[in-house]
């Protein structure tokens, strides 16, 4: 967030202070500030990219974006409809493409933030960019029977619309996704970049799908004389794009060759320190995110 210009920040700390009073999240929801955090970081991301897909900024109703994120709480005295994350997320994610909370970017903040509920709990997707992207789409347009009419039918002999949708949402969210068995963290090559900038490090001279690790240093060439700009190559890893996921061997190896390793006293809280990853998931699904402003 400290990366976001300076009026979008401004307006994103306006938004905060007019959030209705709430009860402390419960573990593995999401609340109106990360949904506020979704849009914003997406304004600021296309806006980045000269690419104009957000026709509005910011909440149109505080009181819709509340409604869709206390779906997660909907219950019958003490027993709640929701039981797990994927019944959490989803229906979080069908409250705000539906109640149209935000003047633009309902679907694409509904699909970040859900990713993003998702990521907390410890799911990485394994559905494909499309499956995702037909989800948003088909939810908003009310078609979600046309992805598998069979399976959805299924649903509505148990519930009632909305509720079949959320409770089919919820399967397609547990069916592209697994579990990550270890501590997760989503890194996109332009965040991995900036990682290394912290400690002296950065990405350059991509080339062939390849791209150095280099070590920046600021020296005089000679004893007098203005200073200059040094890289030195350290490691050489496969590129495909600033915005596909770096693999987990891939960071391993970065964090060998450059020596920010737990044996230096750089574990992973402090490697991954300030890592926004939502930014990350932005990046990874920046072509379904922009697709949908026209879906």
């Amino acid at each position: 967030m400290e990366r976001l210009p300076r009026v979008l920040r401004a307006e994103f700390d306006r938004w905060c202070k007019q959030i209705p009073s709430q009860a402390p999240p419960e573990a593995g929801h999401v609340t109106i500030e990360d949904a506020l955090k979704a849009h914003v970081l997406l304004v600021a991301s296309f806006a980045a990219e000269g690419t104009e897909v957000i026709g509005g900024l910011g909440p149109r109703s505080m009181n819709l974006l509340a409604s869709a994120i206390d779906r997660q709480y909907v219950g019958s005295g003490a027993a709640a409809k929701w039981k797990n994350v994927y019944e959490w997320t989803a229906t979080t994610f069908f409250g705000m493409v539906k109640n149209h909370p935000f003047h633009d970017g309902n679907k694409r903040t509904g699909l970040l933030l859900a990713l993003w509920q998702l990521y907390r709990a410890r799911r990485t997707p394994t559905g494909t960019h499309h499956d995702f992207e037909r989800l948003a789409e088909r939810t908003a347009a009310g078609t979600l029977e046309e992805f598998d009419p069979k399976r959805f039918a299924s649903y509505l002999k148990k519930d009632r619309r909305p509720d079949a949708d959320v409770r089919y949402i919820a399967d397609r969210f547990r069916a592209w996704t697994r579990e990550e068995d270890k501590e997760y963290y989503v890194v996109s090559f332009s965040e991995l970049d900036r990682i290394l900038k912290r400690f002296g490090f950065e990405l350059a001279n991509p080339r062939n799908n390849y791209i150095d690790v280099v070590r920046i240093e600021t020296r005089r060439k000679y004893i007098i004389g203005p200073k200059m700009r040094i890289e030195t190559k350290v490691e050489n890893i496969g590129f495909p794009s600033w915005k596909k996921e770096v693999g987990a061997s891939t960071i391993s190896k970065v964090r060998r060759a450059t020596g920010l390793t737990p044996e230096n006293g750089i574990d992973s809280k402090v490697f991954f320190k300030d890592l926004e990853p939502m930014q990350s998931l932005i990046d990874l699904y920046y072509e379904p995110l922009r697709r949908l402003a026209d879906k």
